[in-house]
């Protein structure tokens, strides 16, 4: 997607001049119509009126270079269903077990030290990586599988 992208950047490039040469192209083969040369104008109208006045006009280049970037528009937005997210289902039920877990009573203050806090801000300022089951928003419960699968399983 981020090459097609950096091609489309490069190609609207050619697609503009080709648009504005037309003119100086047709010109440079003799005498033309008005129409055909002072007042052609393939740069101001959208792609797809310019495409089709190319294509009357039978201006070849002009016309394969507004459906190359047609294309390749197409293909950036086909592109990126490649790589979203699918729910996978295992083939069989995969037995879990919490590694720890949040204890919400019995509290005592008297454990509460700076760690938890200089870890936070550590991890916040990019000095050291953030704590396991913890990311800039969020703290979870970590958990693991008594019995690995066979196969490769993305993490959802």
């Amino acid at each position: 997607m981020i090459v097609l992208t950096i091609i489309a950047a490069f190609w609207t490039q050619v697609e503009y001049r080709t648009r504005q040469m037309q003119p100086w192209e047709e010109m440079a083969k003799g005498p033309q119509s008005v129409a055909n040369s002072l007042i052609l104008d393939y740069v101001s109208p959208n792609p797809v009126i310019a495409f089709i006045r190319s294509f009357k006009n039978r201006h070849l280049p002009v016309a394969l270079t507004l459906l190359a970037s047609l294309l390749l528009k197409v293909l950036i937005v086909l592109s990126t269903g490649i790589f979203t997210r699918r729910t996978v289902l295992l083939p069989q039920p995969l037995p879990m077990s919490s590694m720890e877990q949040f204890k919400l009573s019995g509290h005592n203050a008297s454990f509460v030290d700076d760690v938890a806090g200089l870890a936070s801000i550590g991890a916040s300022l990019s000095e050291i990586e953030y704590l396991p089951g913890t990311n800039a928003e969020y703290a979870m419960e970590m958990f693991r599988s008594s019995n690995p699968v066979q196969g490769n399983y993305p993490s959802i």
